[in-house]
Formats: C-alpha cells, sequence, structure tokens
C-alpha cells in the first residue's frame, strides 16, 4: 500500500506547476493573399475565402 501511493504521489507531483505556453498561430507566417488580373473566377472565391478565415483567425491583419 505505502508504494501505491508514494508512486501516486510521484505521478501527481509530475503534473504541478505553470501550463506551457500557446505554441504561435498561424498568424505569424500566414498572410493575406493579393488577387491579380489574370486569376479565375474560382482563384479570386478560393483567395477571398482565404483572406476572410485569416481575417477572422488573426484580428491584427483586419486592417490590411
Amino acid at each position: 500500500m505505502r508504494r501505491f501511493a508514494f508512486l501516486a504521489a510521484l505521478l501527481l507531483a509530475g503534473c504541478v506547476g505553470p501550463a506551457p505556453a500557446p505554441i504561435s498561430s498561424a498568424c505569424g507566417w500566414d498572410k493575406i493573399i493579393h488577387p491579380v488580373p489574370a486569376d479565375s473566377i474560382e482563384t479570386l472565391r478560393q483567395v477571398d475565402e482565404h483572406n476572410k478565415a485569416l481575417r477572422a483567425s488573426c484580428p491584427e491583419l483586419a486592417a490590411l
């Protein structure tokens, strides 16, 4: 019984402490895509969807 209590204490002690820092999101490496006149209607739609999703995920990019 003592062994179990000691083992449980060791396992639980490993969980005590601050939470790890969150991993950086896609905002650091993803960017707004600018369409060009040669883009097809489908490509323009995809660019627009990408930019909308990026702006929703990264508010700091909303002004771009």
